[in-house]
């Protein structure tokens, strides 16, 4: 604790910050009624109707250590960074389309978010959002293991305390969300949400010996898409649609040996296993019914497929497998949910 304090108390930031604004400046005074018609309040909503932009630039410098915070920013030791953050927001007065872009952390080397709408008020719009999500472990790791972060990895039998490398425990998400509707009429409305996800770098990890320290590889793809349509009645309100989502990972099995060990012999190997490739698929109807003021029906319906039949890579090594095993799990898990309310 004494450590952190100390750790923590010597943790300066220094910022420098320039802002540019466009667009409607607020006035010091309040806002003057229309005394023909109190309850028009155009001059308060002003500012909120009419596009405002604005970019600030900046220079930012750490002095100092913060392992723990820096958890999930990335932002763990002194550095200079340049601050630039920009929202730009224009507006078509003739058709009512708004296109709008927001940037943040744009000038730092993680943990960076864009994002860019396009929307004809109540008719279609259009999103895209990236997001950096960076996690470092808040500790740092000295390991005499050779090709940490690899599917091969090399364990010492003997080790002293600071003897090996430092490495660095952390992952990089990086995610890009696609979001769009349409208003087919004024009942009835098309979504469309698509996300793609990768996360790669390690995570700490081992084989059960005080000395077996390992590092597990993370490259992964995760994928999910949502296609819905709605339908708002003045008694009846239905959604309905699929939701799909699909896990890929670029490595499956990890061989593991002790340094020294002859690499032909079989058992001087220790496989360990990743998680293997799944995907699962949903199809669903819900909605509600309005038989009085007071009095509303609500059901739900849907139905979800879970497969996992991924090739188990163990069975690829000769002499590891029993004879004629399973060479994939062929799992499936199926559920069928009917909920009625009242």
């Amino acid at each position: 604790m004494s450590k952190l304090k100390h750790a923590l108390a010597h943790t300066t930031c220094v910022t420098v910050l320039l802002v540019f604004g466009t667009g409607p400046a607020w006035s010091e005074q309040e806002p003057k009624k229309n005394q023909a018609n109190p309850w028009d309040m155009s001059p308060t909503a002003a500012p909120f109707t009419t596009p405002d932009s604005s970019i600030s630039v900046g220079v930012g410098y750490l002095d100092g250590q913060r392992q723990q915070l820096g958890t999930f920013d990335g932002q763990r030791s002194s550095h200079g960074s340049l601050l630039f953050d920009a929202k730009i927001i224009k507006r078509d007065e003739a058709t009512g389309t708004w296109i709008t872009t927001q940037g943040r952390n744009l000038g730092m080397d993680s943990n960076r978010e864009v994002k860019v709408d396009l929307e004809r008020q109540g008719e279609w719009g259009f999103r895209v959002d990236y997001n950096e999500i960076p996690r470092v472990t808040p500790y740092s790791v000295n390991s005499k293991t050779e090709g940490l972060g690899t599917t091969t990895q090399t364990i010492p039998k003997t080790t002293t305390s600071g003897d090996g490398a430092t490495v660095q425990i952390r992952t990089d998400r990086e995610r890009v969300s696609l979001n769009t509707f349409r208003a087919l009429n004024s009942k009835i409305k098309f979504n469309l949400n698509f996300r793609n996800e990768t996360k790669e770098g390690t995570r700490q990890w081992g084989r059960g010996g005080s000395n077996e320290f390992a590092l597990e590889p993370v490259d992964w793809t995760i994928r999910q898409l949502e296609p819905t349509l709605s339908f708002t009645g003045d008694r009846l309100q239905l959604l309905g649609g699929y939701n799909g989502s699909w896990f890929r990972n670029e490595n499956n099995l990890v061989d593991t040996i002790l340094k020294g060990n002859n690499p032909a012999t079989l058992t001087n190997h220790a496989y360990l296993t990743l998680p293997l490739n799944n995907e699962a698929h949903q199809i669903f109807l819900g909605g509600g019914y309005h038989f009085t003021p007071d009095t509303r029906g609500t059901f739900k319906i849907s139905y979800s497929r879970a497969l996992q039949n991924e090739h188990i890579p163990t069975t690829d090594i000769t002499g590891l497998s029993i004879p004629n095993a399973p060479s994939s799990l062929q799992g499936r898990v199926d559920n069928t949910l009917l909920q009625l309310g009242l």
